[in-house]
């Protein structure tokens, strides 16, 4: 008998997991709150605050969940699980085509979207044919500016 499963099942080697995020996206923001020699003290990407030891072989300590009741379930679920995407990314670009006044529009509803979190603040696919360049590149610089200067919820 084979002793890797693999083998026995005949699996193709390529293909032995996938790797899939179902909870939050985004992900919580890691963040350090304590920091000594012995420990380390964060906030990691799940929302879960963790005590670690930096020696070597050790388990962390699960401190605090971010959630903690259904109240806390349900206002996670209203800022970070959006139903649709068309929640989160516009169905189409018309604007790039008309010029900057219009996207100066479009550009002014982002930062509260972007801060509520799960917007994917980008150009996709959907950009129409025969948007000028210096429209496009106008979008995606002042874009960039939003994205830098607005602080995401976690």
């Amino acid at each position: 008998m084979a002793k890797d499963v693999n083998n026995y099942f005949n699996f193709d080697k390529d293909i032995i997991r996938v790797p899939l995020n179902l909870w939050v996206d985004p992900p919580f923001e890691t963040k350090i709150i304590v920091e000594d020699e012995r420990t380390i003290f964060f906030w990691d990407h799940w929302g879960v605050k963790e005590l670690v030891k930096k020696d070597a072989f050790c388990s962390p300590a699960y401190i605090e969940w971010p959630v903690k009741n259904r109240a806390d379930w349900e206002k996670l679920k209203e800022r970070r699980f959006q139903p649709s995407i068309e929640t989160r990314v516009p169905a189409d670009y018309p604007h790039l085509i008309k010029g900057k006044s219009e996207i100066d529009v479009e550009l002014s509803r982002l930062p509260g979207v972007i801060k509520q979190g799960g917007y994917v603040p980008h150009v996709d696919h959907s950009v129409p044919y025969g948007v000028p360049w210096k429209n496009f590149k106008y979008f995606r610089e002042e874009l960039l500016k939003i994205i830098e200067r607005t602080p995401v919820l976690s």
